[in-house]
């Protein structure tokens, strides 16, 4: 495995190092913001270590300059911080925070507990077999046939406004899905739109209160769409409006973010991504529809 280790301190270099070296991986060091963002583009790192600041500027600022010369790049952050500096905003690529001073334990735990993705294929939902396609339900294959949509992927519906995505949605739910939809829109009017008993709503605002969460907390918002999915048989993950999310966090991160989940639970999950074409430039579309099945609706 291919480890990072971005500290300014020579002596926490030197410790990370010996820890990484000694459980059989292989270590690269970089004490500030650019050698860190050219080490993440040329090495590729599996994890980073990254510390929170580099020669007096924030770590996660290498973050963003790779993300601006690899918008599809996934990454695996650990962020490095004394016991007084503020954990950084949530962030859908920083998997965790370790305080400082560290234990060589809980190093060795999160360098074992890493699981490598293939370097040379991008993650893609398993071919059903033929035994696998006979054993769908009447109800899976109902949903199919209706919706014209295959269950356990991923579709972007170019539309105006959520219509098609809500059709879209009950049709599944008529076949019994379990279903979760994340709104920027009012829980009620959502509610009242779907009319459906196994469904959970979480409500998205850029001024988080009781019942809604906040718009940009992509990390945390990561964490219960695959809590959710990891609980729920026949999972159907609905996001009736990605444009609101890009608005919010930028392209990047809601790249970055919808990547690692359709990514993760592939085959696992089937997701159904509402967005308004005219909020997103080319190059993101391109990016966006990759292992995605797009469809245009017409208003």
């Amino acid at each position: 495995m291919k480890v990072l280790v971005a500290d300014d301190n020579v002596a926490i270099q030197e410790i990370l190092r010996e820890i990484v070296t000694d459980t059989g991986n292989q270590v690269f060091l970089a004490s500030s913001v650019s050698e860190t963002a050219d080490s993440i583009l040329d090495n590729r790192p599996d994890l980073i270590f990254l510390d929170m600041y580099l020669g007096g500027e924030p770590g996660m600022k290498a973050i963003d300059i790779v993300h601006e010369e690899d918008v599809a790049m996934n990454m695996k952050v650990y962020i490095l911080k004394n016991s007084k500096e503020f954990i950084p905003k949530d962030e859908a690529f920083v998997v965790g925070v370790i305080e400082k001073p560290f234990r060589s334990a809980d190093i060795i735990d999160i360098l074992s507990g890493t699981k490598i993705a293939p370097e040379s294929e991008p993650q893609q939902a398993p071919r059903p077999s033929r035994r696998e396609k006979r054993r769908k339900s009447k109800d899976t294959q109902a949903a199919e046939e209706q919706t014209g949509l295959p269950s356990g992927s991923a579709h972007l519906i170019l539309e105006g406004s959520p219509a098609g995505v809500y059709k879209y949605a009950s049709d599944f739910a008529d076949a019994g899905y379990n279903m979760l939809i994340i709104t920027s829109n009012k829980i009620k009017a959502v509610r009242e739109k779907m009319k459906y008993g196994k469904m959970n709503v979480i409500a998205l605002s850029a001024k988080p209160r009781l019942d809604y969460k906040d718009i940009r907390a992509l990390g945390s918002l990561t964490e219960s769409v695959n809590s959710f999915i990891a609980e729920s048989a026949r999972p159907v993950i609905v996001v009736d409006g990605l444009s609101a999310l890009i608005e919010k966090n930028g392209i990047n991160r809601t790249l970055t973010f919808i990547r690692q989940l359709t990514a993760k639970n592939a085959g696992a999950a089937t997701f159904l991504i509402s967005l308004n074409e005219n909020s997103i430039d080319k190059k993101g579309l391109d990016i966006l529809v990759h292992n995605m099945e797009i469809h245009k609706t017409v208003d």
